[in-house]
């Protein structure tokens, strides 16, 4: 019954320029050519069905019903039962979860908002795909399931490097990226053009794939696609396994909207330049107007420019630039000083053999990676992983570094703001300098 075609095993690709290994081709003479099935491949666990955080699939032949609001797995109808997941103890497993587990997460909110909607397991339907059906449109090029976390208060560094990194991860991580690619949101996106979250759509989303659209923008009942990536949306700012290993990866990423946004990467600057982030605005929490600053910033300042005269000293307000200005003006410092938090979400962009000096925050109460009393590093497990810059911590000691945001208050990692030392920031500053040197010998 079944034909095995050797072609693309014996021969040589037809395009003499491509040198990328062509997949296996079975045909089989029981299913007719007007007919498709579904078909699946992951990376990641699938004898461990709880894993499902790092688990990245790519489905073909797979549609979305959208008046029951659930994806179809279609498999013939004289075809048995097939094993998907295998555990351990229990065996087999022939559906897309087991027990409360799903099959891959969609999106990251998984501890700020447990909603059903993060996960995505298809259901299988027996039958082919309803090509026939006039409600049905079918999708021939990769779409990259996707769902940002949508925060009342926008978060640069969980919407970049977690929301719309992880779909570039996901996909090169099943070796599929395309820039064809269409990311596919679960939900509206935002009706709102002026919005943080759609500037920042706007202005990296197209550096990385063809377009982005949300499964609402298609009227047919049934949306189905020839290709479909599902998974691999996973939190990184606190757990250090979740990047470890892909620093290229995030590298890549970065180096994309770089270059989309006219940065020239072959002229990195050839002078040093020491540039202060002035945190202006903070919507987390409307008791105050911003928070985790660096409280004596004018301070710093003259300080830097009487110690360092020959050395340019500037002062950035990121919620007053546009993108891609923020952007330039950090690929022309040598040496980045920063407060903690979502604000720091730039310092990747940072030119090759960069520094970036980071404020720490007291550790008030045990957190994960921290404990009471530490010197916390908020984003180190993540900026840790960017090698091409240098990272210099202002660890914080005691409550003489640090002023509170809001009275009656006692959470430093949440409402405090650090008041730098000039002593123990010059020992940082002559490190990079110092470095500096040493780096073109």
């Amino acid at each position: 019954t079944l034909i095995f075609s050797y072609n693309n095993l014996t021969k040589p690709p037809n395009n003499d320029t491509s040198d990328e290994e062509q997949s296996i081709t079975v045909k089989d003479r029981l299913y007719g050519n007007n007919e498709k099935y579904s078909s699946f491949y992951c990376t990641g666990s699938m004898n461990r069905p709880e894993k499902l955080d790092q688990r990245v699939c790519l489905f073909r032949n797979i549609c979305y019903d959208k008046h029951i609001k659930e994806f179809n797995y279609y498999k013939p109808i004289t075809s048995n039962k097939h094993p998907i997941l295998f555990h351990p103890r229990d065996g087999l497993i022939y559906n897309f979860f087991y027990k409360q587990f799903k099959f891959v997460r969609i999106g990251t909110a998984y501890r700020e908002a447990l909603k059903e909607q993060n996960y995505f397991s298809p259901i299988i339907i027996n039958g082919s795909l309803p090509i026939s059906d006039k409600n049905t449109i079918y999708l021939s090029t990769l779409h990259v399931l996707w769902k940002w976390f949508n925060l009342p208060n926008f978060n640069l560094g969980h919407t970049l490097w977690e929301d719309i990194a992880s779909t570039y991860i996901s996909m090169m991580r099943l070796n599929v990226y395309s820039r064809k690619a269409v990311l596919l949101s679960l939900y509206p996106l935002p009706n709102n053009k002026s919005s943080e979250y759609s500037r920042i759509f706007s202005q990296v989303l197209p550096s990385f794939i063809n377009k982005y659209l949300s499964l609402n923008d298609y009227k047919n009942r049934y949306v189905c696609f020839k290709q479909l990536l599902a998974g691999g949306n996973v939190k990184i700012f606190d757990y250090e396994e979740s990047i470890q290993g892909r620093e290229s990866l995030f590298y890549n990423f970065r180096t994309m909207i770089l270059k989309y946004h006219g940065i020239d990467l072959k002229h990195p600057p050839t002078k040093h330049r020491i540039l202060l982030v002035n945190k202006t605005h903070s919507g987390w929490d409307k008791r105050v107007r911003t928070r985790r600053t660096i409280f004596n910033l004018a301070e710093v300042k003259l300080y830097l420019e009487k110690t360092y005269p020959n050395i340019p000293v500037d002062v950035i307000v990121p919620q007053q630039l546009p993108f891609s200005q923020q952007l330039k003006e950090l690929y022309k410092t040598t040496i980045l000083i920063t407060p903690c938090g979502g604000i720091s979400a730039f310092i990747p962009f940072l030119p090759r053999r960069a520094y970036a000096i980071i404020m720490d925050y007291y550790a008030s109460y045990n957190f994960i990676n921290h404990k009471k009393g530490d010197s916390a590093s908020m984003e180190g497990v993540v900026w840790n992983h960017f090698p091409h810059i240098t990272k210099l911590y202002y660890q914080i000691y005691n409550s003489s570094d640090w002023v509170w945001d809001l009275p009656k208050t006692n959470n430093t990692r949440i409402h405090a703001s650090i008041v730098i030392k000039m002593p123990r920031l010059k020992k940082l500053i002559e490190t990079a300098l110092e470095n500096s040197i040493f780096a073109t010998m």
